[in-house]
């Protein structure tokens, strides 16, 4: 653990990183998936990741909408696991 406190510490300290609420990146992917499931290759999409809860937004992607996902934690009797909100996809 000791190493990761040094990484933290060399990258702003663990009280910047906790003060976060997201992180904004830009992101490129491709490969043989995207060809044998017929989906478009990521160039330099802007996403968010958010720090708080399991949730991503994706800006510009399809192009020219703006794509949510989020996934909420499911409790009770032989639910358990995760499932995907109702009100999460695009939105032009």
């Amino acid at each position: 653990m000791e190493i990761l406190q040094e990484i933290c510490e060399a990258h702003g300290g663990r009280d910047y990183w906790q003060s976060l609420e997201a992180l904004d990146a830009e992101i490129s992917a491709s490969g043989f998936l995207f060809t044998v499931k017929r989906r478009p290759v990521l160039k330099h999409v802007r996403m968010r990741a958010y720090t708080r809860e399991p949730r991503f937004t994706f800006f510009d992607y399809p192009q020219g909408c703006r794509n949510f996902c989020q996934r909420v934690p499911v409790h009770g009797k032989a639910k358990t696991g995760f499932k995907a909100r109702s009100h999460a996809g695009l939105y032009p």
